[in-house]
C-alpha cells in the first residue's frame, strides 16, 4: 500500500493547508436526433474530456486530491527533489528502470483522508512503452517474492506486488494510465480503464492540491500548523518561474464573513509560531510566512518564493514527512 507521505508535504510543510475532491459528473450520452456521422465514418462528437481523476475520486472516497504536471517541473534546478516528494505515489518504480521525471507526465493522487491508508489511489500518466512497462511490473513482481503475483483475470496488465512491506495493486488501465492502489480497490481500478487520461492544467500551475472540511480530513500533519475547523475547504496552487522562483496561492472558504476574518487572523499567528524559532528575547523568522487576507467567506494568500526558501522548504518537507 502507500505511504500517507506525498507529494502534498510540499504544501503542507509551508502552510499547513492542502487540497481535494469534486463529486464525479453523471457520464453523458449522445442525444437522439443529433448530426449523423459524415461520410467516411469520421464523428462530429468532440474528443471525451480527461476523468482519470474523477474516476479516482470515487472509486476512493476521497476527500483529498492532488495532481502534479511533472511536464512543468523537469526543467526547474530542483526537480529531482521536487519529484522525489511524490514517492509515495512512485516508490514501486525504484529499480524497474522508469524514471518518474523522464517517464511521467503526471501525477494524480486522491485519498479517502490523512489516517486512512487503504482508501489511496495514485493515476501515473506516462509515456513508457508497453513492452518496457510490462517488463517494469514483472520487475515488481520478481522483488516481492512469494507475495508477488500477476492478475491474469484482470482486462489489462495488473499485479500485486510488495515494497516495503506493503502490498499494492499496479495495473496498467489503459496504455497511458498507470494506478497504484490498495488490492482491496481492485473492482474500483477497473472504472479507470474507460478513461482518456488525466485533465491538462487550467493555468499555469505544476501543482495542484484540493481537501474538504480539511481540519477533519487531515488532523493536525506534523510539522503543520492547526487548521480552523471552520474552513469547509482549501486549496493551493504552485507555479514556478523561468528562473526557479515559485509562486503559491491558497484559499480557503470560511462559514461567513466574520468568521473568515477571525479564521484569517487565527491561521496568520499560527503560522508565525511554526516558521519562526525564538533565541533568547528574540523571536527570529526562519522562513517568510504566506499572508491570509479576508475576502468576503474565502480566505486568501499568495506568496512568491525564491529558489533559495524553496531549497529551504523542499528540505523541510522531507524531514515533516519521515
Amino acid at each position: 500500500m502507500l505511504r500517507r507521505r506525498s507529494l502534498l508535504a510540499l504544501l503542507t510543510s509551508q502552510i499547513g493547508l492542502v487540497a481535494c475532491g469534486g463529486a464525479t459528473p453523471e457520464p453523458t450520452t449522445p442525444k437522439p436526433g443529433g448530426s449523423p456521422e459524415p461520410a467516411g465514418g469520421a464523428s462530429t462528437l468532440p474528443p471525451p474530456t480527461p476523468d482519470a481523476h474523477e474516476r479516482a475520486v470515487a472509486a476512493t472516497g476521497a476527500r483529498i486530491r492532488g495532481l502534479l504536471h511533472v511536464s512543468r517541473v523537469r526543467s526547474h534546478p530542483l526537480a529531482p527533489e521536487l519529484i522525489a516528494l511524490a514517492e509515495a505515489q512512485t516508490k514501486v518504480l525504484e529499480g524497474t528502470g522508469i524514471t518518474p521525471l523522464d517517464d511521467v507526465d503526471r501525477v494524480f493522487f486522491a485519498a479517502k483522508s490523512a489516517r486512512d491508508p487503504e482508501a489511496v489511489m495514485a493515476v501515473l500518466e506516462h509515456h513508457v512503452e508497453p513492452e518496457r512497462l510490462k517488463q517494469a511490473m514483472q520487475t515488481m513482481v520478481d522483488r516481492s517474492g512469494e507475495e508477488g503475483q500477476w492478475l491474469d483475470e484482470e482486462p489489462y496488465p495488473a499485479a500485486v506486488v510488495v515494497v516495503e512491506e506493503r502490498r499494492s495493486l499496479v495495473a496498467a488501465v489503459t496504455p497511458t494510465l498507470l494506478v497504484i492502489t490498495a488490492p482491496q480497490l481492485r473492482e474500483q481500478t477497473r472504472t479507470l480503464m474507460a478513461s482518456p487520461g488525466l485533465p491538462e492544467p487550467q493555468g499555469a500551475e505544476a501543482v495542484y492540491a484540493f481537501v474538504s472540511e480539511p481540519r477533519k480530513t487531515l488532523g493536525h500533519p506534523k510539522g503543520t500548523p492547526p487548521i480552523p475547523e471552520t474552513l469547509a475547504f482549501a486549496e493551493a496552487t504552485i507555479t514556478f518561474q523561468d528562473n526557479g522562483d515559485a509562486d503559491l496561492h491558497v484559499e480557503g472558504q470560511s462559514a461567513d464573513t466574520a468568521q473568515a476574518r477571525a479564521d484569517a487572523d487565527e491561521i496568520n499567528e499560527a503560522i508565525m509560531d511554526a516558521t519562526s524559532t525564538k533565541m533568547g528575547s528574540v523571536r527570529v523568522q526562519v522562513i517568510q510566512p504566506i499572508v491570509f487576507e479576508a475576502e468576503g467567506n474565502m480566505l486568501k494568500g499568495d506568496r512568491h518564493v525564491s529558489l533559495a526558501e524553496m531549497q529551504t522548504a523542499v528540505g523541510l518537507a522531507k524531514m515533516a514527512g519521515k
